[in-house]
């Protein structure tokens, strides 16, 4: 069987993996917007500070300065910072007017970012150890033909390449990621118990007690009872109505009688277990087989349906009437009456009975007659009216009230006795069938066995 969970468990599932999820985009988001911005902001900054060393190279060039005076220049810049770097490469144009510098020569032969900034392409690259290596392409202006009469404006005349750590520039913008990760994750996580504490009041709790409700009405075995809940849930509430409604249905079912309406045998069973002093009334129809015999079992069903009816409207307060199985009813009396008055009652509802005449159809009509055993008390009531009535038929009274001097009584714990007898002897194989032979006295052949059974009991 496999395990059950919860719908907390289940909430609390959706909500971690949620929230997890969400952090890790939150996270992978915050990286990927580091990792622009650093690239934005270092594209910029290393921009400024070549524009700023070209510059610095191209006032010393106005003032007549050689090659020698320039690279001194280039090592007082790199002398500010020690971990910046700054090297200027010449193009070949300005190598044809003003000679060959060893260590450009090789740099645009070996250095692939160099030969590419030199074709006018500004590249920057951020390296694993978090190093900025920006290449600037020096590109000739108007003013710059002067002195390179070889070229034309807007031809490269050399690249600068400056590298610095990002450091600086990485540590405030990390701060700024990390606490937007940070509010992130306290903001989800407060949303995501919020979430749940709605959750769990209004969903879980709700539920977990309709559950309750439903497991006390199923131990109880109480079909009277029914599903309270007051949290204003309108879905809650729908379900309440759906599940009372069904209680009604089965209510009905298990307490009423399908064919006339009437409260049922359980009921009544119920009903005297309060142990009150009553006057309890078993009702049976007289001979009512040979009715369903002679005209079918619908118009049976009819004159159950029609005596029901006829029945309440003879009995006090219409209530306290019980339909106990096939042509058998009980009447439940506690309106204070004596004995004396009581059987003047009993007599009326006999001569009603004899008088009333039945519809069958159009052409046909029957009257019944009834037979009825009471009893008086707080216990057995059921058992000493049922003794009373089989007394008052075998005896073809109109009705008996039991008393304990009837002899009925012993006779009816015998069949009880011989009732447990049989369902036991049923219930360990001990029913066993014989066959008996009858033969033709002229043919002396066998034509036809008598099956008779035998139970076996503890004597043999």
């Amino acid at each position: 069987m496999p395990n059950k969970t919860t719908y907390t468990k289940i909430a609390a599932k959706i909500i971690f993996i949620t929230m997890l999820v969400t952090l890790i985009a939150a996270y992978m988001y915050g990286e990927y917007m580091k990792r622009d911005a650093i690239t934005n902001l270092a594209h910029v900054d290393a921009k400024k500070t070549s524009m700023l060393v070209f510059e610095t190279l191209y006032s010393a060039m106005q003032r007549g300065w050689n090659k020698d005076d320039l690279e001194e220049i280039i090592a007082r810049l790199n002398s500010v910072d020690s971990q910046m770097k700054v090297n200027v490469y010449r193009s070949e144009r300005v190598v044809q007017l003003f000679g060959e510098i060893e260590k450009d020569k090789i740099a645009r032969e070996t250095d692939k970012n160099i030969a590419k900034a030199i074709t006018g392409e500004e590249i920057l690259n951020i390296s694993d150890a978090e190093m900025i290596e920006y290449y600037y392409p020096v590109i000739a202006k108007e003013n710059c033909l002067k002195c390179h009469i070889n070229v034309k404006s807007g031809d490269v005349l050399g690249v600068i390449d400056v590298s610095y750590p990002i450091d600086n520039l990485k540590v405030p913008l990390t701060e700024m990621i990390n606490f937007f990760i940070v509010f992130i994750v306290l903001f989800s996580i407060v949303i995501y118990l919020s979430i749940f504490i709605e959750l769990n009041q209004y969903l879980i709790k709700p539920i977990k007690n309709f559950s309750n409700m439903i497991k006390n009405i199923t131990a109880s075995q109480d079909m009277r009872k029914r599903i309270e809940v007051n949290d204003n849930i309108e879905e809650i509430d729908s379900i309440k109505d759906v599940f009372n409604s069904m209680l009604d249905s089965i209510e009905h079912q298990f307490y009423f009688d399908s064919l006339t309406g009437l409260e049922n045998r359980r009921r009544l069973t119920e009903k005297l277990e309060e142990g009150k002093n009553i006057f309890l009334i078993i009702i049976n129809i007289d001979a009512f087989q040979e009715i369903n015999d002679l005209y079918g079992d619908p118009a049976g069903d009819l004159i159950l349906k029609e005596f029901a009816q006829f029945l309440k409207e003879l009995m006090i307060d219409n209530e306290g009437l019980y339909r106990l199985h096939s042509d058998e009813f009980a009447h439940v009396c506690n309106s204070g009456m004596d004995m004396d008055e009581f059987k003047i009652f009993v007599s009326f509802i006999s001569e009603k009975i004899a008088q009333k005449s039945f519809k069958i159809d159009e052409k046909s009509e029957v009257s019944l007659s009834a037979t009825m055993g009471i009893s008086y008390g707080s216990e057995m009531l059921l058992i000493n009216a049922d003794v009373a009535l089989k007394l008052a038929k075998k005896t073809k009274k109109n009705y008996l009230i039991y008393d304990e001097t009837m002899a009925m009584t012993k006779e009816y714990e015998k069949n009880f006795d011989w009732t447990k007898r049989l369902k036991k002897a049923i219930e360990e194989d001990k029913i066993v069938p014989v066959f008996q032979p009858i033969v033709d006295t002229k043919t002396e052949k066998i034509v036809k066995y008598e099956a008779l059974m035998r139970m076996m009991d503890d004597h043999g």
